[in-house]
């Protein structure tokens, strides 16, 4: 019988994953457990989201994950032991190929192997995803490729589906969120919100610590913008939610901070090619993925800045189903488990 395979991606906000040629799994990456020397899960995904503002004595909440690596090791074992053994019962043969982000540490490689093999995994593959982006790149046509959906940006030149340069930034668009927060919260006595706010029309952010409306969507990326937005937060003193309206113009800066660096990442990329491949670059323009709601707005002002095409990939779970669909092809195995050699 052939051996069991599969996927797994997580973040700050999502554990994912997949095999059976299909989705498996797409959770909240979130646990609460009890405060003791021995780690008790309690509830995880949804439910542990759900309890979040409202915990009792002698329980915690946790994020298990920062993010493609670990950041609180014990919580990560029981989310992992409980979703995989719901997967995949007691067949601990599976091959699980975790999909992390280039700037991953060797510190930071190794506790996510170990993760895993503490639950008693033993066949885990890490797969850096500058390869897997070549690979997307060489499929559809392009040469150079930017992925946006994590915290860290990773930026890949390639041909023929393998790569010549890649280069990440541990800044990403969801990184706007939290800096958006924190600059209102200081500017305006406010503190995040502690429990579900709903939005007051269509430019509201609700600040948060964990991105309960896509903040992007309500900005303008002209620097002389003078678009009004709703900020709603908790107010230090009452302790109610108050709303303040802020112009886009006085978060420009912390806004387009990942756009300006991406542009950067970029133009380092490109100063390294030879004048055959910037042409092609040119012609062809750039393959940005991400999500829907935030990368239709990078494109837009990487556009405005660079002037190269912009293209874009936003299918639902386009990279760990991608990399799913490579798992059978044994020279891109050899090459991305390899580490390209």
């Amino acid at each position: 019988m052939a051996t069991k395979k599969a996927v797994i991606a997580f973040d700050d906000d999502h554990f994912i994953v997949y095999g059976d040629d299909k989705l498996l799994l797409s959770v909240p990456a979130a646990v609460v457990r009890k405060k003791s020397a021995t780690p008790i899960a309690v509830a995880f995904g949804s439910d542990a989201l759900k309890m979040r503002d409202d915990l009792t004595e002698g329980l915690m909440f946790s994020r298990p994950f920062k993010g493609n690596t670990i950041s609180d090791l014990p919580a990560a074992k029981l989310m992992i032991r409980y979703y995989l053994k719901k997967l995949f019962g007691i067949n601990t043969s599976v091959e699980l190929y975790i999909l992390v982000s280039s700037g991953i540490s060797s510190i930071g490689r190794s506790k996510t192997e170990q993760a895993f093999i503490s639950c008693g995994y033993k066949n885990i593959y890490i797969v850096e995803r500058p390869y897997l982006l070549a690979k997307i790149a060489q499929q559809k046509g392009f040469n150079l490729a930017v992925d946006l959906e994590g915290r860290t940006v990773e930026a890949v030149l390639c041909e023929d589906g393998k790569v010549t340069q890649a280069h990440s930034i541990n800044i990403g668009v969801k990184d706007v969120e939290s800096s958006v927060t924190e600059e209102l919260c200081a500017k305006y006595d406010l503190s995040p919100c502690l429990k579900k706010t709903e939005s007051t029309g269509e430019r509201c952010i609700i600040l948060n610590t964990y991105a309960e409306a896509p903040i992007l969507s309500c900005f303008s990326l002209s620097r002389e913008d003078y678009i009004v937005v709703d900020a709603i937060g908790l107010d230090i003193i009452s302790g109610e939610n108050k709303t303040i309206a802020v112009r886009s113009k006085e978060l420009y800066p912390l806004v387009v901070r990942p756009y300006e660096k991406t542009v950067e990442l970029m133009t380092a990329l490109l100063m390294g090619c030879s004048e055959k491949t910037v042409g092609e670059i040119i012609r062809k323009g750039v393959l940005y993925l991400g999500e829907p709601t935030k990368i239709n707005w990078f494109c837009e002002y990487m556009y405005k800045m660079t002037k190269l095409p912009a293209c874009t990939a936003n299918a639902s779970f386009l990279q760990v189903k991608t990399l799913y669909g490579l798992l059978g092809d044994s020279s891109f195995l050899g090459y991305a488990l390899g580490f390209g050699q």
